[in-house]
């Protein structure tokens, strides 16, 4: 098997003494002598008092792409009895994996895989067709830095009801499908608001190569109490989207989405579909999205989302699309060439091309219904998201819920746009006064032929956490601050 080293971190102004473990060594021999050419396994750790860190090394150097995925497993076994403040695997150079490489932790120990200097390229050209080429699972785990190319499947799952983590500063490059892929749980009701996950500080650029339509999106997380920020997502022409974001308490902030989202597919999209009563507390915010069909796109009863200071351009369908939902908040948003600012439909109404979609809604509204009637979680939802405060199950019937109420579309500006409200129902029985059951204010016009890159948001047009284009990326997210980390650390 490939070589592997780890170095314990001490404490300062502490003596430290080396200490070999071979019961380690040997166990880690007869589990791959029986198929795995066997090298030297130096495992040497530092004595035993606390330490900041365990660091292991995993270079190309010393073990090959077939022997990657088999030595990362062992690492994590071996790091998984050593006590200390965190845990680090530092890959190096080149791979070219021939199955999964699968990170699996479970520890309240954070682990952190990442590169340095060398650089790590996992390239998945030799994988099987639709294989990931990395699938994490667990507690308080992070992916840094590494360079992921020719992805067969998604480049990266993560699943397994995980908490804690994280895909930061990772360049995705090729993906025959999606680059990010979170599907974890979006369901269970929790009392908590600490964030679960955070994908921040990638570049994802050409994938759905398989070309593939409504799937392989550049991020798609299907979970709850995430952050999606600062990533550049750029150059897939295809029908999918560059973000798709379902579930609860998720927040996409700072992210630069260009040339994707051809047709029906969006720059950010939203859905809730079947869950959509309670995929709420969703938050838009401070993105850039060019070349977009759909810029924002809240789709099928997708409600209670706030898309806020957000900048949209050159869509070629529309800008801000809302299928359906209700109670949703769009504010200080700047739109820059489109044929429609805001789109509305009544689809959860009655929809005469597409039948079966009242089956969808019924589903909404039963698991809004049951979840009301749990003492537990109905408390949760009726403290975190006010638009549910007055609701009881008796109150609540199929025409009031599908009715798309409660929408403020307010202090918007637009240029270059044909058309500001499309307003539609989609059965012949069905007749709505859109403008009577939302808040539908005109948008302000921009009064100047400048590039918006010219622009201060804050002076034009009233922005509060945005104020110059190119600062997206560099600003620190809420959860950040809140925090008091920053990016670099």
């Amino acid at each position: 098997m490939g070589q592997f080293k780890i170095m314990r971190r001490a404490k300062p102004k502490q003596s430290r003494k080396p200490r070999y473990l071979p019961s380690r060594i040997s166990g880690l021999k007869s589990m791959f002598k029986s198929f795995i050419p066997i090298a030297v396994l130096a495992v040497m750790v530092f004595g035993e008092i606390p330490t900041l860190a365990d660091i292991v090394h995993i270079s190309c150097k010393t073990t090959t792409s077939e022997e990657l995925p088999q030595v990362v497993v062992a690492v994590l076994d071996s790091l998984a009895d050593i006590p200390a403040e965190s845990h680090q695997i530092i890959i190096q150079g080149n791979f070219t994996p021939l199955s999964v490489i699968k990170l699996q932790w479970f520890k309240e120990t954070p682990l952190t895989v990442t590169t340095d200097d060398s650089r790590a390229v996992l390239d998945g050209v030799n994988l099987p067709k639709g294989k990931e080429t990395v699938f994490m699972s667990g507690r308080n785990i992070t992916l840094k830095g590494i360079h992921f190319v020719n992805s067969q499947g998604h480049a990266v799952i993560i699943g397994g009801k995980s908490d804690g983590y994280a895909i930061r500063k990772c360049l995705f490059e090729d993906c025959r499908q999606g680059a990010i892929h979170i599907w974890n749980d979006p369901h269970s009701i929790f009392s908590k608001t600490t964030r679960r996950g955070a994908i921040t500080d990638n570049c994802i650029t050409r994938f759905n190569l398989a070309g593939d339509k409504w799937a392989n999106d550049g991020i798609t997380v299907f979970d709850q109490r995430v952050t999606i920020a600062r990533n550049t997502i750029s150059s897939s022409s295809t029908e999918t989207n560059g973000i798709r974001a379902m579930g609860r308490d998720l927040v996409v902030e700072r992210n630069v989405i260009k040339d994707v989202a051809r047709d029906d597919s969006g720059g950010i999209y939203l859905w809730g579909g079947p869950h959509a009563s309670l995929f709420r507390g969703n938050v838009v915010r401070w993105n850039h999205v060019i070349g977009a069909s759909r810029g924002i796109y809240l789709d099928d009863g997708t409600s209670g989302v706030r898309v806020m200071e957000n900048v949209i351009e050159q869509s070629t369908v529309c800008a801000i699309f809302v299928s359906g939902g209700r109670d949703n908040i769009v504010e200080r948003n700047v739109v820059d060439g489109s044929p429609v600012f805001v789109h509305i439909d009544s689809r959860c109404l009655g929809w005469d091309s597409r039948p079966e979609f009242a089956k969808m809604v019924e589903q909404s509204l039963s698991r809004l219904q049951k979840a009301l009637l749990n003492t537990s979680s109905s408390r949760v939802l009726r403290e975190r998201y006010p638009e549910l405060g007055g609701l009881t199950s008796e109150s609540l019937t199929p025409k009031d819920f599908g009715s798309p109420a409660g929408n403020r579309v307010r202090d918007n500006y637009t240029r270059d746009v044909d058309k500001t409200w499309e307003l539609m129902d989609f059965a012949n029985e069905v007749e709505t006064d859109f403008r009577a059951l939302n808040d539908l204010d005109l948008p302000l016009p921009i009064t100047t032929r400048k590039r918006l890159s010219e622009l201060r948001f804050q002076k034009w047009f009233g922005f509060e956490g945005l104020d110059r284009l190119e600062n997206i990326l560099d600003e620190a997210t809420v959860f950040e601050l809140q925090m008091g980390t920053t990016r670099n650390q």
